[in-house]
């Protein structure tokens, strides 16, 4: 018999997470179970034959073990570590209109980010320095403006796009395909904990769930649904950038493509969708003029914001500053700037370290280093 959803209180999150952790259902099949019962303790109550009714035969999987939940629990006891469920009022109102949602997620960091303007930057992993300029500067303006930058904490255009907004003062919202205690790719361990200091980061996944080739996938319909729109900045041919891009179709999210050379293969998946309908932008004003007038309305001028995010650099120490004036937008060589500097290699890697986690250079594929600020 189904059960009503007046019938059930918010269940302990307990409930919540051995539903989360349960295999026997896919997450679609456990946000069908939990339309039809009302909650996770009405479903995970429910007999074989009613659950059996509703979404089919379960698959075989090994029963959820009480040292994980236990662990989980424990886990949510630390400072700023939270879990909010489908049914929690922090629930954010934009993942709950997309097809698929997250039975609930975990979470470490300003929960509150998730109230205002979310607009998310994705591409490349191996960028151009063309590329890194463009996330970059985007996302400085995107988070002096007051919009929270949304990406994947992958290597390349996400870790940039991270970096610039915390470099700027600005929020900025890292979702993971792993579980919170696995950080994934472990280059960006150090990115990690300062997005999880001064932003938010979150997963769908339990503690302990290792990263696998679904896991991006999903990962990625959440930096879509929880923004109004997606800046795609350099998309190959076939790339998980382009599964980004699909799922913000899919959930009537603006996307929104930064263009580049007609020859360039980091760019056939980016003119492929402009010519599919996707909006040109160039810069963040226009990022923010072709989205809501919600986000609209967080727009400063192009003077203020640049006044702004020069301010960043005005914390730098000596060493630091001597290293930012040999670096361009074009990469530099670590062997050409301990020439320049008259640094030793150990204090410039130190420094370029340092420089990177605060969102002022970024490494390139070559091996060198560009500034982003």
């Amino acid at each position: 018999m189904k059960i009503s959803n007046t019938d059930v209180v918010h269940s302990d999150v307990r409930f919540w997470l051995s539903l989360i952790r349960d295999r026997r259902w896919s997450r679609k099949q456990k946000n069908r179970l939990l339309a039809f019962f009302g909650g996770p303790l009405n479903v995970l109550r429910a007999t074989d034959g009613e659950r059996y009714a509703v979404v089919g035969k379960p698959r075989d999987a090994p029963l959820v073990r009480e040292q994980d939940l236990n662990r989980d629990l424990q886990w949510l006891s630390g400072d700023r570590c939270e879990f909010v469920h489908r049914l929690d009022s922090r629930f954010p109102r934009l993942l709950r209109e997309i097809s698929d949602p997250p039975l609930g997620f975990f979470s470490i960091g300003n929960l509150d980010l998730l109230d205002g303007p979310c607009v998310a930057i994705v591409g490349s992993r191996n960028p151009t320095p063309v590329g890194v300029r463009a996330a970059s500067d985007i996302s400085s303006e995107l988070a002096v403006a007051g919009v929270s930058v949304v990406s994947g904490l992958a290597l390349g255009i996400d870790g940039v796009a991270h970096a610039a907004a915390l470099s700027s003062c600005g929020p900025t919202i890292a979702v993971l395909g792993a579980g919170l205690d696995i950080i994934y790719p472990n280059q960006n361990k150090g990115l990690f904990e300062k997005v999880a200091d001064k932003g938010l980061v979150l997963s769908e996944y339990p503690l302990g769930f290792r990263p696998t080739k679904y896991s991006f996938p999903d990962r990625n319909r959440l930096v879509s649904g929880l923004s109004e729109g997606v800046v795609i900045v350099e998309a190959a041919r076939r790339s998980g950038t382009l599964i980004t891009a699909e799922h913000a179709v899919d959930q009537n999210r603006e996307v929104l493509v930064v263009p580049g050379p007609a020859v360039s293969a980091q760019y056939i998946g980016s003119h492929k969708l402009l010519r599919e309908g996707a909006s040109l932008v160039c810069s963040a004003d226009q990022v923010l003029e072709q989205l809501s007038t919600e986000l609209s309305s967080y727009c400063f001028s192009r003077s203020v914001v640049k006044k702004k995010v020069h301010s960043s650099t005005q914390s730098l120490t000596k060493a630091e500053a001597t290293v930012m004036g040999v670096l361009d937008y074009e990469s530099v060589g670590v062997d050409s700037i301990v020439e320049k500097t008259s640094l030793t290699a150990a204090e410039v890697s130190a420094i370029l370290l340092e420089l990177e986690l605060n969102g002022c250079v970024a490494k390139t594929i070559e091996g060198g280093y560009i500034k982003t600020i």
